[in-house]
């Protein structure tokens, strides 16, 4: 499917970024490349939404004959949804810290894989009412949503609002668009699943391109500090193309003059000497 490869991503602008501050490109390019990765992010969910009422569905029994493992885990802390290529790392981090949280996932041939690993990976719809019961969600504290899948993620915590109030819920997001709609869930707790990646890889190219590796460290911090502040400030635009781009391209400028200014703290920069300040 090629609706994907239409949409630019917070990387690029961290790449535009230095690159206009370095001279390899002029304003004069880098704005018209700024505001098209926007319109990219802002258009491409609603192409996912078309395509999908276009496009021939097939039929979820077909692609899922399997059924439900049964589940009697009462008694865990954490249900985690999902075990894919996020769910995947962060039950490994889960386990490795001590928290042994139930798993569901809803690909059969992941399932299997992984059950191969040696881990304890249930298949079954987490949308499912009983099956959520039968995971715990009475006792459970914590539920973490790495489905992936924005409406089945909606319906999960609809599910949950409704029948486990007291369960707290961290939830990922595929994109900005994704988060948005989490936020009108009031969800507090959402991370986007390639931005914390993004970040880090614009941190190790600026390195590569010779900026010392505090001051890469740095701009990454501010990057993600002002971008987090800047979300409930989009949100309140998401409907509203114009109005977004245009606070969003305002939001961008003030962006990039933060992260140009220059920092006079001489005795800060001399403390960061190490390869990698993160350690």
């Amino acid at each position: 499917m090629p609706i994907p490869l239409a949409q630019g991503g917070e990387f690029a602008f961290v790449l535009f970024q230095f690159a206009k501050v370095n001279g390899v490109l002029g304003a004069e390019t880098v704005e018209p490349l700024i505001s098209a990765v926007a319109i990219s992010m802002f258009l491409t969910p609603l192409m996912f939404m078309a395509y999908e009422k276009l496009a021939i569905s097939k039929d979820d029994t077909q692609l899922n004959a399997r059924e439900d493992d049964p589940i009697d885990h009462s008694g865990h802390e954490v249900i985690l949804a999902g075990f894919g290529r996020l769910g995947t790392d962060l039950g490994r981090f889960l386990i490795s810290a001590g928290v042994k949280p139930v798993i569901i996932d809803h690909d059969s041939t992941n399932v299997d894989v992984l059950r191969k690993l040696g881990y304890e990976v249930f298949y079954g719809d987490i949308t499912r009412l009983d099956l959520l019961e039968a995971a715990g969600a009475k006792e459970a504290k914590l539920l973490v949503i790495t489905i992936g899948d924005i409406e089945k993620s909606t319906t999960l915590i609809e599910l949950v609002r409704k029948h486990y109030p007291h369960l707290k819920i961290v939830v990922n997001a595929d994109d900005r668009q994704a988060s948005f709609k989490l936020m009108e869930l009031n969800i507090d707790h959402i991370r986007r699943e390639t931005f914390g990646s993004a970040l880090a890889l614009g941190q190790d190219a600026l390195q590569q391109l010779g900026v010392d590796p505090y001051e890469a460290y740095r701009l990454a911090r501010i990057f993600r500090k002002k971008d987090e502040e800047m979300m409930p400030e989009l949100y309140k635009w998401h409907c509203e193309e114009e109005h977004y781009i245009s606070h969003y391209q305002q939001k961008h400028a003030e962006l990039e003059a933060l992260m140009t200014r220059d920092f006079d703290n001489d005795e800060l920069d001399k403390a960061w000497t190490a390869k990698n300040p993160t350690l």
